[in-house]
Protein backbone atom coordinates (compact mmCIF):
# COMPACT_ATOMS: atom_id res chain seq x y z
CA UNK A 1 0.00 0.00 0.00
CA UNK A 2 1.20 3.76 -0.48
CA UNK A 3 1.26 6.12 1.72
CA UNK A 4 -0.88 8.71 0.00
CA UNK A 5 -4.04 8.10 -2.52
CA UNK A 6 -3.58 8.51 -6.65
CA UNK A 7 -6.22 10.61 -8.25
CA UNK A 8 -7.15 7.72 -10.39
CA UNK A 9 -8.08 5.85 -7.19
CA UNK A 10 -9.98 8.59 -5.66
CA UNK A 11 -12.55 8.96 -8.80
CA UNK A 12 -12.54 5.72 -9.46
CA UNK A 13 -14.12 5.20 -5.58
CA UNK A 14 -15.97 8.12 -6.18
CA UNK A 15 -17.92 6.69 -9.38
CA UNK A 16 -18.34 3.21 -7.75
CA UNK A 17 -19.93 5.29 -4.69
CA UNK A 18 -22.04 7.07 -7.01
CA UNK A 19 -22.98 4.07 -9.15
CA UNK A 20 -24.12 2.29 -6.09
CA UNK A 21 -26.03 5.02 -4.55
CA UNK A 22 -28.01 4.80 -7.99
CA UNK A 23 -28.36 0.83 -7.41
CA UNK A 24 -29.68 1.59 -4.28
CA UNK A 25 -31.99 4.16 -5.12
CA UNK A 26 -33.12 2.32 -8.21
CA UNK A 27 -33.79 -1.08 -6.09
CA UNK A 28 -35.89 0.36 -3.24
CA UNK A 29 -38.49 1.49 -5.93
CA UNK A 30 -38.12 -2.45 -6.72
CA UNK A 31 -41.06 -4.33 -4.65
CA UNK A 32 -39.20 -6.77 -3.31
CA UNK A 33 -38.20 -8.37 -0.11
CA UNK A 34 -35.46 -6.85 2.22
CA UNK A 35 -33.15 -9.85 2.00
CA UNK A 36 -33.27 -9.95 -1.70
CA UNK A 37 -33.07 -6.52 -1.81
CA UNK A 38 -29.86 -6.48 0.22
CA UNK A 39 -28.63 -9.82 -1.38
CA UNK A 40 -28.52 -7.91 -4.83
CA UNK A 41 -27.10 -4.41 -3.31
CA UNK A 42 -23.65 -6.63 -2.15
CA UNK A 43 -23.42 -8.48 -4.93
CA UNK A 44 -23.37 -5.22 -7.16
CA UNK A 45 -21.03 -4.20 -4.80
CA UNK A 46 -18.99 -7.44 -4.84
CA UNK A 47 -19.04 -7.11 -8.49
CA UNK A 48 -17.93 -3.64 -9.11
CA UNK A 49 -15.41 -3.75 -6.59
CA UNK A 50 -13.58 -7.00 -7.77
CA UNK A 51 -13.70 -4.99 -11.06
CA UNK A 52 -11.74 -2.19 -9.81
CA UNK A 53 -9.72 -4.15 -7.78
CA UNK A 54 -8.24 -5.63 -11.03
CA UNK A 55 -7.80 -2.74 -12.63
CA UNK A 56 -5.91 -0.99 -10.34
CA UNK A 57 -4.29 -4.36 -10.01
CA UNK A 58 -3.23 -4.50 -13.73
CA UNK A 59 -4.92 -7.85 -14.07
CA UNK A 60 -7.86 -6.85 -15.69
CA UNK A 61 -9.02 -8.26 -19.31
CA UNK A 62 -11.58 -9.63 -20.98
CA UNK A 63 -12.47 -13.36 -19.36
CA UNK A 64 -11.82 -11.37 -15.51
CA UNK A 65 -14.90 -8.96 -16.90
CA UNK A 66 -17.08 -11.39 -18.00
CA UNK A 67 -16.95 -13.76 -15.03
CA UNK A 68 -17.81 -10.96 -12.66
CA UNK A 69 -20.68 -9.80 -14.65
CA UNK A 70 -21.98 -13.82 -14.95
CA UNK A 71 -22.04 -13.70 -11.70
CA UNK A 72 -23.75 -10.26 -11.37
CA UNK A 73 -26.39 -11.59 -13.73
CA UNK A 74 -26.94 -15.25 -12.26
CA UNK A 75 -27.43 -12.82 -9.07
CA UNK A 76 -29.89 -10.35 -10.34
CA UNK A 77 -31.66 -12.67 -12.07
CA UNK A 78 -32.78 -14.58 -8.73
CA UNK A 79 -33.77 -11.58 -7.48
CA UNK A 80 -35.56 -10.83 -10.42
CA UNK A 81 -37.13 -14.21 -10.44
CA UNK A 82 -38.13 -13.94 -6.12
CA UNK A 83 -39.86 -10.94 -6.31
CA UNK A 84 -43.50 -10.79 -5.66
CA UNK A 85 -45.00 -8.83 -8.59
CA UNK A 86 -48.44 -9.23 -7.38
CA UNK A 87 -48.35 -6.63 -4.74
Amino acid sequence: MEDWVSSHVLVQSLCLSLILAELALSFSFWPMPTTIWSLSLSSSMYVLLGLATQFLRGKGNKRVVWEYLGIWAIVLTVSFLATPWTG
